[in-house]
């Protein structure tokens, strides 16, 4: 039997160090690509370099893949020409380039700045309408949408991953409401990855959180977290993060232009 293979995009950033290390397994191919050397790959990994934009490296990178998980963007609030260049149209391109290559599932990597605007409390469905609180969190909402879209129209397989705050441990009140452990992220992708029979879903991405922002996480995946913000409620409990009862923190300040955590 041919083995399987997956492509991670955007494979030498934090969430795709830690991912190309969480994602590898027994009778599986990684395919890690970044637009430069991809520094955690193994000697059984194969790598390649191409930018988003490049529509021939793409279309050459996705040939003989099963499953997309797609990182590469701009993670952080910037000019809309960036945000338009990479996250929406350079999005567009891994979908296109991965449905004409017959991939079967592409897992998008989105975040929970989608929906930024809603307080941490009550949790909130994946049904609740969007309320993105950047134009990072916009495009992310793009992302989701192309991924329906190419569902809907051409049977690709798609889980959207809303993440959470991805750091090693909570340094801000509303973390204990947002935060996904490093080793909770893993299991997560493993779960989007893996899943059968998925269609499309859009899933929160967050630990075992006592305050969890959200109201089911990924059940649908099988994902069962293990990690609890709660732990570190005495060491956030003095932080002067602004906004802490809003999911986007300080990213819904008008004047916020970069910095995320």
């Amino acid at each position: 039997m041919t083995p399987e293979r997956l492509l991670l995009t955007g494979a030498n950033g934090r969430v795709g160090s830690l991912l190309s290390h969480g994602l590898r397994s027994q009778g599986r191919i990684l395919r890690l690509a970044d637009r430069s050397a991809v520094q955690s790959a193994a000697p059984e990994d194969e790598t390649c370099l191409f930018d988003l934009h490049d529509r021939a490296a793409l279309a050459q990178a996705t040939q003989g893949v099963n499953i997309v998980v797609h990182l590469g963007a701009i993670a952080d609030e910037a000019s809309f020409d960036s945000i338009a260049a990479t996250n929406i149209a350079g999005t567009y391109n891994v979908f296109d380039a991965a449905q004409h290559a017959g991939v079967r599932r592409i897992v998008f990597a989105s975040t929970l700045h989608t929906v930024g605007f809603y307080p941490v409390a009550p949790p909130i469905s994946v049904d609740v309408p969007p309320r993105p609180d950047t134009l990072y969190g916009v495009s992310k909402v793009f992302g989701e949408a192309l991924g329906r879209y190419y569902h809907d129209k051409f049977g690709l397989e798609v889980v959207c991953v809303r993440i959470g705050s991805s750091v090693p441990q909570p340094f801000e009140r509303r973390h204990l409401a947002t935060w996904i452990s490093p080793r909770d992220l893993v299991a997560l992708f493993r779960r989007a990855v893996d899943a059968p029979d998925i269609g499309f879903a859009i899933v929160h991405g967050v630990s075992r959180n006592r305050r969890s922002v959200s109201q089911a996480a990924a059940e649908n995946l099988g994902y069962e977290p293990r990690d609890d913000a709660e732990a570190y409620v005495d060491d956030v409990a003095t932080a002067n993060d602004r906004h802490p009862e809003l999911v986007g923190g300080e990213l819904t300040e008008p004047d916020y232009r970069g910095r995320r955590s």
